[in-house]
């Protein structure tokens, strides 16, 4: 018995049913083809892309007679996949005789309890992934503070000069905002670029999908850093007195 995909990559459009097939020097004859799915798991094989052979015939040619490592059985609906989990549990309990050993030398999974699990780690994943963008974030935020307050200091006199000639306090709190604005914002440029560069390559046969809303997300959020983590330096820039500031060297 053959999967879809494997019969249509073998036969096309011809009926595979009578045709013989070479699986490793051994001739094996087709009897039907399994009807088409469209599912595929990463954990479980893909049923589509498959071959069925009886087990008698597989021992005797290929793999000769040793322990089976795995057996795939199929509930009849979703509804069912506890009662046929148990009822393979307590089969494999029988001939295993896990009740006067006390322990069971095999494990029995659902595809339902894997998916939960790896929801479950892509739960904690993204928390952490999380955790470490917030921790950038901050970190990115007190930089980009520090060389505002650096530069506030470095043009103290020109600060000065602007408000000895009537600048308002609200021109040079917007231009020190904007620069930290705009700091932040080159920042998040160059960050989307090293990420639309980076989802041009497969990595680890990973190809990466970009999402145009995170692009989005992520400017956003280089606009808000620069906003708020430049407010202080702006602030102290535009409470500075003429005076004082004249008198900076």
């Amino acid at each position: 018995m053959l999967g879809s995909t494997v019969a249509s990559d073998l036969f096309g459009r011809v009926n595979p049913i009578g045709k013989k097939i070479d699986v490793g020097g051994i001739r094996f004859t087709v009897t039907g083809v399994l009807k088409a799915t469209g599912s595929s798991s990463s954990t479980f094989s893909d049923p589509d892309s498959i071959a069925v052979a009886p087990l008698p015939a597989v021992q005797e040619t290929l793999t000769g007679y040793g322990a089976l490592d795995q057996i795939i059985v199929q509930a009849t609906g979703s509804d069912t996949v506890g009662a046929a989990e148990a009822e393979v549990t307590q089969i494999l309990g029988q001939r295993h005789d896990t009740a006067s050993s006390g322990t069971a030398d095999f494990t029995v999974s659902s595809q339902a309890s894997v998916q939960s699990a790896v929801s479950e780690s892509s739960r904690t994943f993204t928390v952490l992934l999380g955790a470490v963008a917030a921790i950038s974030l901050l970190v990115g935020g007190i930089g980009i503070t520090n060389i505002m307050l650096v530069t506030v200091t470095e043009r103290t006199r020109e600060i000065g000069i602007r408000k000895a000639i009537g600048a308002p306090r609200g021109a040079i709190l917007g231009q020190f905002i904007a620069e930290a604005t705009v700091l932040s914002l080159t920042g998040g440029l160059l960050g989307v670029l090293a990420g639309v560069l980076g989802s041009l390559f497969t990595i680890a046969g990973v190809k990466p999908v970009l999402v145009p809303s995170s692009i989005v997300l992520a400017l956003a959020v280089s606009v808000a850093i620069g906003l708020f983590f430049g407010s202080y330096p702006a602030n102290r820039a535009a409470k500075l007195r003429p005076i004082d500031a004249l008198r900076h060297n």
